[in-house]
């Protein structure tokens, strides 16, 4: 396993439960535009949470939250000035696995 260490994080107000998690072990620079990117990239692998002691310090944690539903709202314009909506996801929720039982997010 690698060691990660845990980086000093400010969140700033356009910080999402997923900026916040990239930045907390230090991986802000990679961020995908969308979550599914970040499951498919060759900077991280996925795995099923089996236990808290398969857990490292700097793993983050995706669960799903209660609202299951996507919201396309306006995060893109175009360099024409063409507003686009995508969809964002509100289902899921990402933290950080920070050792002795404790999660951030």
């Amino acid at each position: 396993m690698n060691r990660i260490d845990l980086q000093h994080v400010k969140i700033d107000k356009a910080d999402s439960c997923l900026t916040y998690a990239l930045k907390r072990i230090g991986k802000f620079r990679i961020y995908p535009f969308d979550y599914r990117e970040l499951l498919e990239s060759d900077y991280f692998s996925v795995a099923d949470y089996e236990s808290q002691a398969s857990l490292s310090v700097g793993d983050i944690l995706v669960w799903d939250k209660e609202v299951d539903t996507n919201y396309f709202l306006e995060n893109e314009i175009s360099e024409q000035g063409v507003i686009i909506c995508n969809p964002i996801t509100v289902a899921i929720h990402y933290g950080v696995y920070e050792g002795a039982g404790l999660v951030s997010e």
